[in-house]
């Protein structure tokens, strides 16, 4: 059962840490599974969906190892992480993965210039917007969400793969 709390911190003694950090790993590899079966079906905004709780899950683990580091050199028991600011942050957490991963990687479609506004980015914003059928008000268009070009996204993924398997 997941506990709901209005706690400001989440303290975690650091010998549930590496179980914590295991747990993260296995999710991981879960959603790029999910990934790689939804590309099979061609199925590209929801594929990119679970490359990002991937990418998330990833940021989880290495934000809960470089905290029992930190209290491991402090002498102290249990690590802090802040409930808001950090554990339920996706940026937070996306942005802990991209500190490990290739940032060549966050580029997901490279927009024509002058015909397109910006570029896909892996982030927490490209989510649902990956998600979800979208109207266009200025183009009269239904929109499936932003383009994802299958070679960056399977490129992610394994670098996803590289990173989590040295976590």
């Amino acid at each position: 059962m997941i506990e709901k709390t209005n706690k400001k911190n989440l303290l975690i003694p650091i010998s549930s840490v590496q179980k914590g950090i295991e747990y993260c790993k296995v999710n991981v590899r879960g959603y790029l599974d999910d990934a790689k079966a939804l590309l099979t079906k061609r199925r590209i905004g929801h594929a990119y969906v679970s490359v990002q709780f991937a990418i998330e899950e990833l940021g989880k683990a290495l934000l809960l190892k470089k905290r029992r580091a930190e209290a491991w050199k402090a002498g102290k028991w249990e690590i802090s992480i802040e409930v808001g600011k950090e554990w339920k942050s996706h940026n937070c957490k996306a942005k802990e993965a991209w500190t490990l991963l290739d940032p060549a990687n966050k580029i997901l479609h490279k927009r024509i210039p002058r015909l397109e506004i910006k570029d896909t980015e892996a982030s927490p914003w490209t989510r649902p917007m990956c998600s979800y059928v979208e109207f266009n008000e200025s183009s009269q268009t239904w929109q499936l969400g932003p383009a994802v070009d299958v070679p960056k996204l399977e490129s992610l993924i394994k670098n996803i793969e590289e990173v989590i398997s040295k976590v």
